[in-house]
């Protein structure tokens, strides 16, 4: 632009050049509206430029350095990016799972399915790779001779004996939690002391301050709100929060949620992210709407979606973090210490009690149906509950038995979409289930259910009306299981 245009650039209804307005639309006003925006916050915009050389546009603040947060931050997991790391097995679930949480953690993954395959690829590797045995697959311990000295092995194994030593690295089969696979793997490869672990694992035990009212907490301004339309997940997480010593109240969905998060009575907002009616990400934009300018409420997101790229796409829909299902008492716990704002020491209640939360599943007797070999899911792992809600016997009891007498209508609700050709009604119905199903340990169930959720989310509805009897039998079988189980408690 020439220096008589650069001079008069900011006025109203000013172009450089006419031509663009005749072809493209344009009154010339929108430098003139940006330079007063940038008035108004007290900046400057300022304009450079060389005719047949191109426009500088220059706008400068005068910012302030902010204080620097208070850190609340969670642990951080060991950076096991670049990691080589193979897995051997026969299971393509396994394989799938392995290689989403790790790739997601950006390690360096290689998955092979014979023993022969694997010391091909081992004699390829300059780097001594971490592997990962996929016990289940082969039932027998790997022989160490086959291996060179100086490769570190995790094994994936069942029913995991914790109170044994000297077994090496083992990593429980379900449920399997991205926490301890990548924290296994930094271990194995040398980026994290096993002392190091040790220390900042809080799996085995959980501290409990005593019970908190909602009116004690709403005095200390640490009131809770938990927005979750499966009944089961939403029994799991308050008693979770209850053990911490966080008080909650709770919605069924989004809608329900809005209403009373409008009160102004709660200091943080925990939200699935796929609720009928309204959703966790509906439910953030409407509360980030009504926020005053100077207040920002904390909103973690629950999901079940542990993938690459969930807890960006989270935080660009506005919730501050994310916690993925199934949700463990330590994480939980990280969580609110990081988002929740802290309460006087005069008001908090000293530990009392302290939560065996085993670190492993181990299930008691349980004999593998034909239906597990075929699936390679376990129909009903005993001991998932407690790794989510610790060793409550009445609770767990409750949970289970409030899980199968629902079952039935759920399972003839999906059915009924699938007839009436309602494709969002399958997917949501399926997720609501997938989640409930694995939280109280039917990961057979759950895996047919994410097989559903899938059909219905791509409007495949022949596949899904295919997929029915293998969720009916899923469904029936880990029934059975639990109903045996609770038959036994009484």
């Amino acid at each position: 632009m020439s220096d008589l245009v650069l001079s008069k650039l900011f006025q109203p209804f000013t172009q450089a050049d006419a031509s663009t307005a005749r072809q493209f639309g344009g009154t010339g006003l929108g430098l003139s509206i940006t330079q007063r925006l940038v008035t108004l916050m007290h900046g400057k915009l300022s304009a450079n430029s060389s005719e047949g050389v191109g426009s500088e546009f220059i706008i400068e603040f005068p910012l302030h350095e902010a204080p620097a947060p208070e850190d609340r931050s969670l642990p951080s997991l060991p950076n096991i990016a670049g990691q080589e790391v193979i897995i051997l097995t026969e299971r393509v679930n396994c394989s799938t799972i392995l290689q989403t949480y790790l790739g997601s953690a950006q390690a360096q993954v290689e998955v092979v399915h014979t023993l022969s395959e694997l010391q091909n690829q081992l004699r390829s590797e300059t780097n001594m790779p971490v592997l990962i045995y996929d016990r289940l697959s082969f039932d027998l311990p790997l022989d160490p001779s086959l291996l060179p000295s100086k490769v570190q092995v995790i094994e994936i194994c069942d029913n995991i004996d914790t109170s044994q030593q000297g077994h090496g690295l083992r990593l429980n089969d379900w449920p399997l939690f991205y926490y301890d696979l990548i924290n296994l793997v930094a271990v194995a490869s040398g980026r994290l002391t096993a002392d190091a672990l040790l220390k900042n694992n809080e799996h085995a035990r959980i501290e409990a301050v005593n019970p908190v009212t909602v009116e004690d907490a709403l005095a200390r301004g640490q009131l809770i709100l938990l927005a979750e339309d499966n009944e089961t997940n939403r029994e799991v997480l308050m008693e979770q929060l209850r053990l911490l010593g966080y008080a909650a109240e709770s919605a069924e969905d989004g809608e329900i949620a809005l209403k009373m998060w409008r009160s102004g009575r709660y200091a943080l907002l925990l939200t699935d992210c796929h609720m009928p009616n309204m959703d966790g990400f509906e439910l953030t934009a409407a509360v980030r709407e009504i926020e005053a300018s100077n207040k920002h409420s904390p909103i973690v997101a629950i999901t079940a979606n542990a993938m690459q790229g969930e807890a960006q796409r989270c935080r660009d829909r506005g919730m501050d973090d994310y916690l993925s299902k199934p949700l463990r008492l330590n994480e939980l716990k990280a969580m609110m210490q990081k988002w929740l704002p802290k309460a006087s020491e005069n008001d908090i209640d000293h530990a009392r009690t302290v939560i065996e939360v085993p670190v492993s599943s181990p299930e008691l007797n349980e004999v593998k149906t034909a239906m597990e070999a075929s699936t390679q899911f376990p129909i009903w792992s005993q001991g998932a509950l407690a790794e989510l809600i610790g060793n409550n016997l009445n609770l767990q009891k409750r949970l289970l038995s409030k899980f199968i007498a629902k079952g039935d209508d759920e399972v003839a609700a999906i059915a009924a979409a699938i007839d009436s050709s309602d494709s969002a009604k399958v997917k949501m119905l399926a997720h609501t289930m997938k989640s409930a199903s694995r939280s109280v340990g039917a990961m057979a169930l759950g895996e047919a259910c994410q097989k559903m959720e899938t059909a219905g989310g791509e409007n495949r509805l022949d596949e899904a009306q295919q997929l029915i009897p293998r969720l009916i039998e899923a469904y029936q079988c880990a029934k059975t299981r639990i109903s045996e189980h609770l038959a036994t408690e009484v």
